[in-house]
């Protein structure tokens, strides 16, 4: 009787220290970026976040099972030896179970036999989740940190109660999004345009409906406007003689240099393109090189800074 209750001790030594040495399996990933990856179609994101769920739970499940094979093994270790001496095998047992638990045999077994019930223990888990409460441990409920992904931290701005400011928050948002939107969400459309013949005479009245429209330039058109010829600026006829006759073509007051970029351009190319030429409009064109718009640097700030 002696021997089987040794062998029962020792069993339950080693079971006590392979469910401590068990590392249930947690995602890298947090829940929110597990989610958006899961409801793309990413099946492992989706076992992901079903460990993400149920970790906790498991976890506290092992410390239970843990703490209660140290109880037993407490208990026969008493009924096996002396007072003294079962008490002085638990606590030997509680003091180096992690280390048994270490010991590379025994962590492979404990790792093994994990992957092997996995599935069962996250179906037990979520079955009955509402009892699991009972046992769950407040202090490891924590979720995996970091974020992973632009659309997290998208998240994560547009959530925060850190930022009060709306403003503040709007200009992280719009930061965010800037390299992926495009000129044509933002530009001037063809319809809206205020253009400028190239024959047009710049008189006082020319001049007064250019001031009035709010913008500060024009494109210059021969015929159509898919026909920009140059670039008027504003700021370039303010010194012109209005009692003289001038055109936007003749007295050279427009710029001809004329940047065009295709509506599929994104924002942070265009802000390049315009950097580079020194210029501060571009012309938006489709795939059949028809004008579809008129993106100035001023948009491109109101995009990134808004009104």
């Amino acid at each position: 009787m002696t021997v089987v209750t040794s062998l029962i001790l020792i069993f339950l030594a080693v079971a006590a220290a392979t469910v401590a040495a068990m590392r249930p399996r947690r995602p890298a990933l947090s829940s929110f970026e597990l989610k958006r990856r899961s409801s793309e179609g990413d099946e492992s994101a989706s076992l992901g976040l079903r460990r993400e769920k149920a970790y906790i739970d498991i976890l506290s499940l092992q410390r239970v099972l843990s703490a209660l094979l140290l109880v037993l093994f407490t208990a026969l270790a008493l009924s096996l030896y002396s007072p003294w001496m079962g008490l002085l095998a638990a606590a030997l047992l509680a003091m180096f179970m992690g280390a048994i638990g270490r010991v590379k045999p025994v962590r492979k077994f404990a790792e093994t036999l994990y992957d092997e019930r996995e599935h069962d223990l996250l179906r037990l888990t979520e079955r009955y989740k509402a009892y699991c409460w009972w046992i769950r441990l407040p202090a490891l409920e924590k979720s995996a940190g970091g974020v992973h992904s632009r659309e997290e931290l998208v998240h994560v701005i547009d959530s925060t109660r850190a930022l009060h400011d709306k403003r503040q928050k709007q200009l992280l948002l719009n930061a965010l999004a800037f390299h992926e939107r495009r000129v044509d969400e933002v530009m001037t459309p063809r319809d809206k345009l205020v253009t400028v013949k190239k024959t047009e005479i710049l008189g006082p009245l020319v001049l007064d409906d250019l001031h009035k429209s709010g913008h500060q330039s024009f494109p210059v058109i021969n015929g159509d406007v898919d026909h920009v010829v140059g670039i008027l600026r504003l700021s370039d006829v303010q010194t012109l003689d209005t009692t003289r006759k001038h055109t936007a073509l003749a007295e050279t007051a427009m710029r001809p240099n004329v940047q065009y970029v295709s509506q599929e351009t994104s924002l942070e190319k265009a802000l390049d393109r315009l950097l580079g030429s020194h210029e501060h409009i571009l012309v938006i064109v489709d795939e059949d090189s028809r004008v579809v718009g008129l993106l100035t640097l001023s948009d491109i700030m109101r995009s990134l800074f808004g009104e």
